[in-house]
């Protein structure tokens, strides 16, 4: 991440998250993460959970698409880890994210018994 100069880091974040709706957000950051099969299973015990997926991360840098770790990815475009799972969550199942932010009716529900 040495390599991204203030300017190219206040970019990055700037193309982010200048007017995007949460979804577009999302989408534009998928595209940043390309999925490979895992070349070798190495199990740590018989019971282990098999990994089926590994993850290549990108930034933009310029015009052109430069590979980095996962913990530049997660600086550089200013997101949590969680965001980053949920994201390669999607990327492996093919999936288009959702915005379900205020969509629980379980709040609303809570909130006409605690008024009435």
């Amino acid at each position: 991440m040495g390599n991204f100069s203030v300017e190219e880091k206040g970019s990055i974040i700037d193309n982010i998250y200048n007017g995007r709706p949460k979804n577009e957000k999302d989408t534009f950051l998928m595209g940043l993460i390309e999925r490979y099969d895992v070349a070798r299973h190495r199990p740590l015990t018989k019971n282990s959970k098999q990994n089926l997926s590994s993850f290549k991360y990108f930034a933009i840098k310029g015009t052109s698409r430069v590979e980095v770790c996962r913990n530049a990815y997660i600086s550089l475009h200013a997101i949590s880890s969680k965001v980053v799972q949920r994201l390669t969550k999607l990327v492996a199942t093919n999936q288009s994210p959702v915005d379900m932010r205020g969509k629980s009716q379980i709040g609303g529900i809570h909130l006409m018994h605690t008024l009435s």
